[in-house]
């Protein structure tokens, strides 16, 4: 009998990784909006991401702002680019997105 801990442990790796690559991907892409350069705004937008089992978009909505509208539209934005997203695991996956914008100085 397979202990259900070390199945569980082993599901929250999977859906980490798969986590970590969509971040990867958007950060390849992600770019800074031109307004929010000029208006010198920075911050987090975490996003909450279901994707289902063949990677297609189910929800994508802000979890928490980042505080500028501008910032927050632009994250949902790259994740509709970024799908369909291919990922490892054989049913819907739900995820947790943080997608930062600081400025160089």
């Amino acid at each position: 009998m397979q202990d259900v801990s070390l199945e569980k442990d082993k599901e929250i790796i999977d859906l980490s990784a798969i986590g970590e690559d969509m971040r990867r991907n958007i950060e390849g892409i992600k770019g800074y909006p031109y307004l929010a350069i000029r208006r010198g705004v920075e911050g987090t937008v975490v996003l909450f991401v279901k994707l289902d089992a063949e990677g297609k978009l189910i929800k994508n909505h802000i979890k928490r702002s980042s505080g500028y509208e501008i910032l927050d539209a632009h994250a949902v934005s790259l994740v509709k680019r970024v799908c369909p997203f291919k990922h490892t695991a054989k049913r819907d996956v739900e995820i947790e997105l943080p997608v930062t914008y600081r400025l160089v100085k």
